[in-house]
């Protein structure tokens, strides 16, 4: 097996890359923060200052500028706090900071309650969900694709119907029935790219490679980004 469209696949690397690196930084942040403020001991810290501002959007924003030592040296850096966290915090107060240095780059941020954190990252969990789920959606049909390739069995199938579906990107999608050799007729949808989309007749015989053991899996050859050898 090789691959049989270079640049599509190419490209579909380029998008898939960046996207998939923004997904494993917030499961670091969702899964790794919590750990990092609960399971790692906190050393003390100082406020310095404190100030509220007003942002364009008419919100407040609570703000604490802090000082702590690590490794002998002073560290200054501030956070943006809860409504409720500023209001029991004091300038001058003493107060908890989970502190790390990673390659050189300081991070820190001042101990919060659950609830406080909760409050604070709450929305991060959905968007991990739908954002990472979102991309193994992407990523099933070109692996999917892969393996069937490699290892699918082959039958006649045709194309019974294709859509375009317009939003900020045009998406194509052909429809198609085929045959297992055990079983009845599945019809089963693929994306596919512009060109193939144009290239579709409806009524036309393809070779669609379906999974045996699990025949509603399938792809259709022509259309696959990888060719058999």
């Amino acid at each position: 097996m090789r691959g049989g469209r270079g640049p599509r696949i190419m490209g579909l690397r380029v998008f898939v890359v960046p996207h998939l690196l923004i997904g494993i930084a917030v499961l670091v942040v969702v899964i790794g923060e919590p750990l990092w403020l609960w399971g790692y001991p906190p050393i003390l810290g100082r406020i310095t200052s404190m100030k509220q501002s007003i942002s364009p959007k008419g919100r407040t924003r609570d703000e604490v500028d802090y000082i702590y030592r690590w490794n002998g040296r002073a560290i200054n850096d501030s956070a943006t706090v809860s409504p409720a966290a500023y209001q029991r915090l004091q300038s001058s107060q003493y107060v908890k900071v989970h502190a790390l240095n990673v390659g050189g780059y300081q991070f820190s941020e001042l101990e919060m309650t659950p609830k406080e954190f909760a409050a604070a990252r709450w929305f991060l969990w959905p968007w991990a969900i739908v954002w990472n789920g979102m991309l193994l959606l992407m990523l099933r049909q070109p692996i999917l694709a892969k393996r069937l390739v490699r290892n699918g069995e082959a039958v006649v199938g045709k194309i019974l119907d294709k859509k375009s579906y317009r939003g900020r990107s045009t998406r194509f999608a052909v429809s198609y029935e085929y045959a297992p050799r055990t079983g009845q007729p599945l019809r089963r949808t693929m994306t596919v790219s512009g060109a193939d989309y144009e290239s579709a007749a409806i009524g036309k015989e393809i070779v669609v490679l379906y999974d045996p053991n699990h025949p509603a899996n399938s792809v259709v050859y022509q259309y696959a980004d990888y060719l058999a050898t």
